[in-house]
């Protein structure tokens, strides 16, 4: 069915050049794209075509795009996994066939600081992010959404060689960085029966459970399985932290820039009849002590709060070392 539309879309356009007179060479689409630096936009601009028309001729004549052929940066880094949890959880990479088998990585979300961090993040793997505004499409409570997209066939093919699962063991190398874009993405807090609640849901029970077994022992959590309650729906998994202790201990680890507070409850002060003596602090204060962090100069993350993706730590002696030789926290086997 894909195959079909898209044999119908470059049909389309073909004939569109047609009309106009239009043809090209590669030679010429070349000089353009490569050593003009001009987009596919600039030029259809030029003919007064649509850009997929141009991507038709780029198609026909196997030109490549600028924007597929970035060096991608896949060893693992704080910021590929961040990045993965974001599209493990909201995010998407998909294949375009409409527009000549593109991949497109997308993060649409409601949260501008969200999206800016995932932009800054997907850039620190060098591939070109955009960033734009756009009305909510359907859903009434949405005024604005913020999406962040790009386009990399690089990336790409490697989310499909390697898989949903196969990519989350790779980002699990910076557990508290692929657990922050997670939870960022399906995490929520709540106050419930005037204490706080912590959770991280979704329908992936392999997902889940990669997610779980990577929060350190020291941070209490439980995982459970909920329906599913109608024929055709999926069971839903949850990974809920109840202890007030606990859940600062998790927000200090994985330094949210989202969710860090109850929604409309900024100021709530959770119980302490069963922890006062662990000394608990209420929502306003944590969230506080987490966006009194400056920001980062080296880890592109520019507003207040997120954990910065640092590319050296100092060991006990107090030396630099590489992030890629610190060592692992005692995490769930």
């Amino acid at each position: 069915m894909m195959n079909t539309r898209a044999n119908l879309v470059n049909s389309v356009n073909a004939k569109s050049s047609a009309k106009r007179g239009l043809s090209f060479t590669a030679s010429q689409l070349k000089q353009w794209h490569w050593n003009e630096h001009r987009s596919m936009t600039d030029i259809a601009k030029q003919f007064g075509v649509s850009v997929a028309a141009i991507g038709y001729w780029f198609q026909k004549l196997h030109v490549q795009h600028r924007s597929n052929l970035q060096e991608v940066l896949f060893e693992p880094t704080p910021a590929l996994s961040y990045v993965v949890g974001c599209l493990l959880g909201d995010g998407c990479v998909r294949q375009n066939d409409s527009r000549c088998g593109q991949w497109e990585i997308r993060l649409q979300v409601t949260d501008m600081i969200f999206a800016e961090h995932f932009q800054q993040a997907v850039q620190l793997l060098g591939i070109n992010c955009g960033f734009i505004q756009l009305k909510a499409p359907s859903n009434p409570k949405w005024n604005i959404v913020y999406l962040a997209y790009a386009n990399s066939m690089t990336f790409g093919q490697w989310w499909k060689e390697n898989g949903r699962i196969g990519v989350a063991r790779i980002a699990a190398t910076f557990p508290e960085h692929f657990v922050r874009g997670f939870y960022e993405s399906e995490g929520t807090i709540s106050i419930h029966k005037s204490r706080l609640r912590l959770s991280i849901c979704n329908t992936d029970s392999s997902l889940i459970h990669t997610i779980h077994s990577v929060i350190p022992e020291s941070i209490r959590s439980s995982l459970a399985k909920y329906g599913p309650y109608q024929m055709g729906n999926k069971a839903r998994w949850d990974i809920s932290i109840w202890n007030q202790l606990d859940i600062k201990r998790f927000l200090a680890w994985i330094m949210p820039c989202i969710k860090t507070d109850p929604r409309g409850h900024a100021n709530a002060e959770p119980s302490r009849s069963r922890n006062a003596s662990e000394g608990v602090e209420n929502t306003k204060a944590i969230q506080d002590r987490i966006t009194s962090r400056p920001p980062s100069s080296n880890g592109g993350c520019a507003a207040p709060g997120a954990r910065p993706f640092a590319k050296t730590y100092s060991d006990p002696t107090g030396n630099r070392r590489s992030m890629a030789e610190m060592p692992m926290p005692n995490n769930r086997s």
